[in-house]
Parts: structure tokens; sequence; C-alpha cells
């Protein structure tokens, strides 16, 4: 698996080294994934008719890239289904609308959380260091040929930010900043006593996020995280902060923020997710000098489609052995 740790595991009972399993795959798994034990028959699928045939008669459905439909579809026709798994984080997209069906029907989900860790961790550090050393600006007066120094710039090192969401992905960010120097609050669901970093509990970063310089959201979106940064929480960040977003759009009132960006009254914001996406042409957005922004690439990496791979495996392994599943999802939770 990539960069971070599971979140949370379940035991299956009914795997077993001398039953057979049937797995239904997309076939964006099928260069990867090995070393599966004995008991594992996979039948490969790329459309939905034929998602529909593998199926049938399958225990396990495993999830690749969206390809416009829902496994929800497959469910009145999948009667031994008891696993669905997908390579995506967020479990709030077309994927597996509407959740509470695989809830309801008592089906176990699992997702990728971790895999692309290390690439969207390196990709915020990037986005930071860009910002504070004026890249933007550096390319387009290159692009200019003009010899034009930053107006402004800024120092990693002693700088302070708020890591909304403490999960994989955020824990891979604090990992990478350490060494710049950068002083870290985390915020999760529930608060911990981790070594070098304060994590605070789902309110009480509010009344604190004037006293940082970044903002760093890496939270799941869910009915309690959807538009939780809104008119209050941008009014109260420093005229100087930056926010970096790269989770979600719908975590973000982006009305507000568009506002506040509009009337310069935070530094600026580093946005690989919008709300919605593609972000449409006539936003202003695009235009803003204080936003960057980015096509939803941070997770992207030559090395994911084997780290999803690996991970799939690993559990397909556990299935067989009896054994509790990596990244379980709560289905009340959403994530």
């Amino acid at each position: 698996m990539g960069h971070g740790r599971p979140r949370r595991a379940v035991t299956l009972t009914g795997g077993s080294a001398r039953a057979t399993v049937r797995v239904a795959a997309d076939v964006a798994y099928r260069d990867h994934l090995a070393d599966l034990p004995a008991c594992i028959h996979v039948e490969w699928f790329e459309s939905l008719r034929q998602a529909r045939a593998a199926t049938s008669a399958a225990d396990v459905l495993a999830l690749g890239p969206d390809r416009g439909w829902s496994a929800a579809e497959l469910l009145d026709t999948a009667p031994r289904l008891r696993w669905v798994h997908t390579r995506a984080a967020g479990v709030d997209r077309g994927q597996l609308k509407p959740l509470h069906r695989f809830r309801d029907a008592g089906i176990t989900v699992t997702n990728g959380s971790g895999i692309s860790s290390a690439p969207i961790a390196e990709y915020v550090v990037m986005a930071m260091l860009a910002i504070a050393k004026g890249l933007p600006g550096l390319v387009t007066a290159q692009q200019q040929k003009a010899w034009v120094k930053p107006g402004r710039t800024r120092d990693l090192q002693g700088s302070s930010v708020l890591l909304l969401g403490f999960g994989d992905v955020g824990r891979a960010v604090w990992e990478r900043l350490r060494p710049f120097g950068v002083a870290a609050t985390a915020v999760r669901r529930h608060p911990s006593a981790e070594p070098g970093i304060e994590v605070l509990g789902p309110d009480a970063w509010r009344s604190r996020i004037g006293e940082f310089d970044w903002l760093i959201v890496t939270a799941p979106l869910s009915s309690q995280t959807r538009s939780m940064i809104g008119v209050a929480e941008l009014a109260d960040l420093k005229v100087d902060a930056w926010l970096i977003n790269v989770s979600r759009g719908g975590i973000i009132d982006q009305p507000a923020l568009t506002a506040v960006l509009r009337a310069g009254t935070i530094g600026g914001a580093y946005l690989d997710v919008t709300d919605p996406e593609p972000l449409p042409a006539d936003s202003e957005l695009w235009a803003m000098p204080n936003v960057i922004v980015t096509p939803h690439s941070s997770w992207l990496s030559p090395r994911f489609p084997g780290r999803a791979s690996e991970l799939l495996a690993d559990n397909l392994r556990r299935w067989c052995a009896g054994q509790s599943l990596r990244n379980v999802v709560d289905l009340d939770a959403g994530y």
C-alpha cells in the first residue's frame, strides 16, 4: 500500500482457503494484480454490461476508474455480493451512489485510502514552496523575457499550518513538512495526543483558525464537512494566509471563497479541487492573481495502478484467510 496507515478493519466470515471466491474486477487491475491465493477466481469487466455478467455470481466487486455508472445498479442482479472495493479514497461520488444502498444490503465497502497519500503530500509541499517563493510570477516573467524578482516571498521555516483532516494524506503532509521547520496543528474527528503535533477535535479549530499561515484541507467530504469552511471561517483567516485544498471542492463555500479572494482579505488559494469539477470556464477563479487552479491532479503517479492493485491483492488474501480487511468505510459516516 502507498504511504499512510490503514484506517479501519473488519472481519468478514465465510472467507476460506478451501472455497472459491469469485471476484468481478475492473480491467484496470489486470496488469498489476498478482500473487493471489488459489481460492480467487477473477472475471474482468470494462463496460456496465460486462460488469452485470461478471457480478451475477460474484462475492467481491473491485471497481476501477469511474466509468459513468454506479455499482448500486448491479445490486439487484448480484445476490452473492458481500464486498465492494473502490480504488478511490473518497466514496462521495458516482461509483458508489447512493451509499446507503450498500449499507442496507449488508455489503462491506473498502476504499483506496493511503495509495495516493505520497503524491498528494508532495503536491502540497510543492504548492507551498511555489507560493512562498513566488514561482507563478517568476514563470510569468520568464514568458515575458523580463528580469523581475518576486514582490514578496516567505519562508516555510517558522510558519504555522492547520491540517484540516489528519488521515493518511494529512499525516503524509505533516511528515514532509516537519523537516522544513513548520509548526503544525491537525484536526480530526477524535482528538489525540501525538508527538510533535497538536491534534484538535472537530470543532476546536474554529476559534483558532486566525493563528495559522496555511490552511490545508485534506478532510473527506461528507454531510458533516460540506461547506465547513464558509463565510465566518474565511473572515477569521490571517490577511496573508493561504488556503490549499487537495480533498473535495464541496468542503469550502466556493462563492464565499471567491468573495474574499476578490477582496484580497486572505493571501490566496491553491485549489486542486473545485465545486463543480471541471471548474467552469467563466469562473472568476481562473483569472485571479492570488489563485492557482489545477485539474484535480495531485494524486497522479505512475505508481498508482501498482499501489491500487497491491492493496486489493492484500485484502483478497485477507478475505481468503478469514482476516480483517483494510480500509473499511464507515457507511454511516460516509468515509
